[in-house]
């Protein structure tokens, strides 16, 4: 069953509590042909374990502390979630799009997480998921067995792919994504990016993109016109001697 809310949905499936292992292990009712109508399973503990991959401790603390009182926490504006968090919802949004454009078995969500989460980290946005893409092209292009970290029984890898060319397929479309960054960082044109994350992510992520860094170009130029005067006092940058001129930027804010 699906719960559907604003700008998100919640999958349920039936379950019971196992008891004898580790906290919030379940026993799924579940249709599947190759395993029982009870396989175990602990979604919950692979989110903590997704979490502690990705968000720093202050964040985890937090969470502990409201997770008992806060039935469906609200989403969380960009700028409040960690570079991870938002590389892999990128990636996701990268999936949908591709796998539709190219008709072929799209990964679950929660085997591309555990994937993603184990990458090496990059610095900055898209030198982040160009490093998850990269890591990801060669693994997704074999045999998998993805276990779950907080439940080893729930295999994480059983439902993907349905066609063995959905493995091969994915894989290319990441190598696409990783070149594809690869021009994003570089030095170009607005115009020329916007038409790259178009293709990347839909026509909304690369008008909201473009009119992001439209934003932070202008906040980042008016910063650029102010400067501390001598005397301590704050002046423009035509009345001092040394104005600070803002730093310069490519696209989705990364710094050069």
């Amino acid at each position: 069953m699906t719960l559907w809310y604003e700008n998100m949905h919640l999958d349920v499936t039936p379950a019971v509590l196992v008891a004898g292992r580790q906290a919030r292990t379940i026993g799924i009712f579940d249709v599947h042909p190759e395993r029982p109508d009870h396989a175990l399973a602990n979604p919950e503990g692979f989110a903590q374990w997704f979490d502690g991959m990705v968000r720093p401790r202050v964040v985890m603390d937090m969470r502990k502390v409201h997770a008992s009182t806060v039935p469906v926490p609200q989403q969380k504006p960009a700028e409040m979630k960690t570079t991870r968090l938002l590389s892999v919802q990128l990636l996701k949004r990268f999936r949908d799009i591709h796998c539709d454009r190219r008709d072929y078995d799209r990964m679950p969500s929660v085997l591309l997480s555990k994937i993603a989460a184990e990458a090496p980290q990059g610095r900055g946005l898209l030198a982040d998921l160009r490093s998850v893409a990269a890591y990801m092209a060669p693994i997704v292009a074999q045999p998998l067995h993805v276990e779950n970290p907080a439940c080893r029984e729930d295999l994480l890898s059983d439902r993907w792919p349905k066609r063995a060319e959905s493995q091969r397929m994915l894989s290319e479309d990441l190598n696409h994504l990783a070149r594809k960054l690869d021009e994003l960082l570089e030095e170009g044109t607005q115009v020329a990016k916007k038409q790259i994350i178009r293709d990347l992510f839909g026509e909304n992520a690369a008008a909201q993109g473009y009119h992001r860094a439209s934003e932070r170009a202008a906040a980042k130029s008016r910063e650029g016109m102010f400067a501390v005067a001598a005397a301590g006092g704050m002046g423009t940058a035509a009345s001092s001697a040394k104005p600070s001129m803002a730093p310069k930027h490519r696209f989705f804010g990364d710094p050069v």
